[in-house]
């Protein structure tokens, strides 16, 4: 009776822990990509979850079991290490050990907490911990007593043995097929014209279940990289069960991009930004290569900004999409115009139909001033519309277009060619809000759109410098009898004059103190100036601050003006000189001493900085990380003789780099990731600068000696000549290239 409870103990251990025990861990680790046919659940579970449970259920209660036969074996009493064999008394030790574990994982499993809890990753990460203990520590305890038994059972050392190494080759071999699931996104074939095998792979991780673990609902912020996903296994399954994420591309690098479609899925985006300009080029067409079923992928996609619509395919109906803003790029040396747009004509009406369209943006002012507009089919469902026009005649063609439009924005680029304004526009009354940009216009053509609104209880006008009278806008009493005659409706009236020049500033002021009447200090209007206000009246007005700084060492007052993040260095004087050096970073700080939020550095006409200067710039300027130069030999030549590992970025502005000058490059400026409108003189230079610069993400560059027939011969070209393989490029009028590449 004796020898079959031993036996029993055995038998139970063994089953328990090597076959269920075994199998469930391999399933919770290995299996949960296991579906039945297109089916990921079963029983209201993901089928991993059902088979690492059921397994898991007859470990406990064959440890149980066969604890209680040893247990009833040796009569309730422990093994003595006093006087049995010490082998025996540790094998006893650690069996007592796992029996524990199980117990505990037993509590655990029963009143473990909701998925969504936020105290589930204690549970996640106790249950993990101890189910391994317990389960590492039977390899020992096994060993142990087999050695124990070696003399009358010889045959079962080498059997667990194999078990062992065979469980080890399981695990190696699962765990390297694993991680090659986990690599970031393959390299797609030339210009982005791949396969589907990315989309193929990215859709194929489904929907996460709620046994995961919990889910984290990150904030709406935009994402324009995620790294910390690919440090935790749990983080990744969180960032998977979120269904909400705004996705910026804009500025993006090559590997953040294939990152950020590696750890998300396209029905979790809910707003969209595509840009395919300098700085990300070839992106758009890697995008709809690695998601061609655009429309059946990004299912829950409610708002699209798409910049360079060349690339875009034509869109058809999506189920919740309401808003699209569209750019235009133009590319260096290649006019995106009138011509250009015409082509694409078609992809224009194809958006304006998609039935949940609510609002829509085109707002290169480069472009769209002329823009097709009689090529738009009516549609009823827009409410939000924004353009920029060449004249006011047009907008009675959008009106007609946007019958029951709530909120529209235009910029007024030219005055009217109907010089009598007899014409009258028939404004839709459900038209309440109105945003104007007027660049060249005249005070009765804007009166003239203003009397057909009545509606109107939001209205936002900015007057650009460009204008040949800029005081006639700040007539307190002709704004006042507008407001008071067609606006009756109006609550709120932003008005911004942009004031070309400082000499101007003592008659603005005296113009401004007609808004200081009881009509608008009593109202939510606000009047402000460009570039500043210097007058302290009583109505509310913003004060804006000029994100810009140009100053022109040659004539500028000596101002301390306010900080900046871009400034701008020049010397423009009236006879011709040669360029002004500034050899002391005191002749910066007279004008501006306050260097916190610098982050670009433009280096205009004849004027030029000493390598001492930028250094001691780049020290008081924690966050300058771009420079724009305009001449090589003044202005970027003598700053090669030492080293700016923070500037990040720089603009040459289509300056040639000459031969001797091609490494000095790379080591004045060992960090560089964007090199901007960088001319070259043949293809040689273009592999020394990509084999140099390690960081490099983006390079913008014209051969002078050499050109592609297509992107075909480019794509051959890089991936023979250069150690790219990874990349995305614009290959333009056979010279011009840009590349965006992942290091």
């Amino acid at each position: 009776m004796s020898l079959n409870l031993v036996q029993a103990h055995g038998m139970a251990m063994a089953i328990g822990l090597m076959i269920f025990g075994s199998t469930g861990i391999l399933f919770a680790r290995y299996g949960r990509s296991i579906r039945f046919g297109n089916r990921r659940q079963l029983l209201g579970k993901s089928v991993w979850f059902q088979i690492h449970r059921f397994l898991l259920s007859f470990t406990p209660l064959l440890v149980l079991v066969g604890f209680l036969f040893i247990l009833v074996r040796k009569g309730g009493k422990w093994a003595d290490p006093t006087s049995a064999d010490i082998r025996i008394f540790i094998h006893s030790i650690l069996g007592g050990i796992i029996l524990c574990c199980v117990i505990i994982q037993i509590w655990l499993v029963l009143y473990r907490c909701h998925p969504q809890s936020r105290y589930r990753y204690i549970f996640d990460w106790s249950h993990r911990s101890i189910g391994l203990l317990g389960f590492s520590l039977f390899f020992p305890a096994v060993f142990i007593i087999l050695v124990v038994m070696y003399s009358f059972r010889p045959t079962l050392l080498p059997i667990f043995s194999c078990w062992t190494a065979w469980m080890v080759i399981v695990v190696l071999t699962l765990e390297r097929i694993q991680s090659r699931q986990r690599k970031p996104i393959v390299p797609v074939e030339h210009n982005g014209h791949g396969g589907n095998e990315n989309q193929q792979r990215t859709n194929a991780s489904g929907q996460l279940d709620t046994e995961t673990g919990a889910q984290v609902y990150l904030t709406n912020g935009y994402y324009n990289y995620i790294k910390i996903i690919f440090f935790s296994r749990y983080l990744r399954k969180c960032i998977r069960n979120y269904d909400g994420y705004k996705v910026n591309l804009k500025a993006i690098s090559k590997r953040q991009f294939d990152r950020i479609f590696r750890a998300i899925r396209p029905d979790q985006i809910v707003t969209l930004t595509l840009c395919d300009d300098e700085e990300t080029p070839g992106q758009m067409s890697l995008f709809f290569t690695l998601f061609p079923a655009f429309e059946q992928s990004f299912i829950r996609l409610e708002c699209l900004h798409i910049r360079n619509f060349e690339a875009c395919p034509i869109l058809h109906p999506m189920n919740v999409l309401h808003t699209i803003s569209i750019d235009f790029v133009q590319w260096p040396v290649h006019s995106f115009g009138i011509a250009n747009i015409q082509k694409f004509d078609e992809k224009f009406a194809s958006i304006f139909r998609l039935p949940t369209l609510r609002t829509l943006i085109l707002n290169k002012e480069s472009v769209n001033n002329r823009f097709n507009i009689q090529i738009l089919p009516t549609n009823e469902n827009i409410t939000q519309f924004e353009i920029h026009l060449r004249t006011i005649d047009n907008l009675s063609l959008l009106f007609k277009c946007f019958p029951n439009i709530q909120r529209l924005t235009f910029s007024l680029n030219t005055t009217s060619v109907d010089d009598d304004f007899t014409s009258e526009f028939r404004i839709p009354r459900s038209l309440t809000h109105l945003t104007m940009k007027v660049s060249f216009g005249l005070r009765d053509e804007i009166k003239r759109i203003l009397q057909s609104c009545p509606m109107l209880i939001y209205l936002n006008i900015h007057i650009e410098w460009k204008q040949t009278d800029t005081l006639q806008w700040l007539d307190a009493d002709w704004w006042q009898s507008i407001v008071e005659e067609f606006l009756p409706r109006l609550e709120i009236f932003r008005l911004q004059v942009d004031i070309p020049s400082s000499p101007e500033l003592n008659i603005t002021n005296d113009s401004l103190k007609g808004f200081q009447t009881q009509f608008w200090t009593n109202r939510s209007f606000t009047i402000g100036m460009m570039p500043f206000d210097p007058l302290s009246v009583d109505c509310r007005r913003e004060t804006i601050e000029n994100k810009v700084l140009t100053i022109n060492l040659a004539s500028s007052p000596m101002i301390t003006f306010p900080n900046a993040e871009i400034l701008k260095l020049e010397h423009v004087t009236n006879s011709e000189t040669t360029c002004y050096v500034i050899s002391q970073l005191v002749e910066i700080q007279r004008y501006m001493n306050d260097f916190s939020i610098l982050e670009h550095l433009i280096l205009q006409s004849a004027c030029a900085v000493t390598s001492s200067v930028l250094t001691q710039l780049i020290n008081v300027s924690p966050c300058l990380t771009r420079l724009t130069i305009s001449s090589f030999n003044s202005q970027l030549h003598p700053l090669l003789n030492s080293k700016y590992p923070q500037i990040r970025w720089l603009d040459m502005r289509r300056e040639y780099l000459p031969k001797k000058f091609r490494t000095s490059l790379c080591s004045a400026f060992p960090c560089l990731e964007h090199l901007m409108n960088c001319y070259l003189y043949d293809e040689v230079y273009l592999e020394i600068l990509i084999e140099n610069l390690k960081d490099l993400q983006n390079l913008t560059t014209r051969i002078l000696s050499y050109y592609f027939e297509d992107d075909g011969e480019l794509d051959h070209w890089l991936r023979t000549h250069t150690r790219l393989k990874n990349f995305a490029f614009k290959l333009i009028d056979h010279r011009q290239i840009l590349l965006w590449i992942s290091n």
